[in-house]
């Protein structure tokens, strides 16, 4: 889809709605920085040793943003 533009994500905690990455796709190093974020937030729930993917998702929340 050469004609789209890329979209701009931004991760945030649901927790202590803290921005925490502002991405095109969530990647294994951000991914890392959301896990860090999440393990060290006290207002997140308690996030396991080895999380799956749904349960990382399920305590953050994406929003498109505007390229500026």
């Amino acid at each position: 889809m050469p004609d789209t533009p890329n979209r701009l994500f931004e991760v945030a905690c649901k927790g202590c709605h803290r921005p925490l990455v502002t991405v095109e796709r969530l990647r294994n190093p951000e991914i890392a920085v959301v896990v860090d974020h999440l393990r060290a937030c006290g207002a997140s729930e308690p996030l396991g040793d080895e999380a799956m993917l749904g349960a990382i998702m399920a305590r953050v929340q994406v929003a498109r943003v505007a390229r500026g």
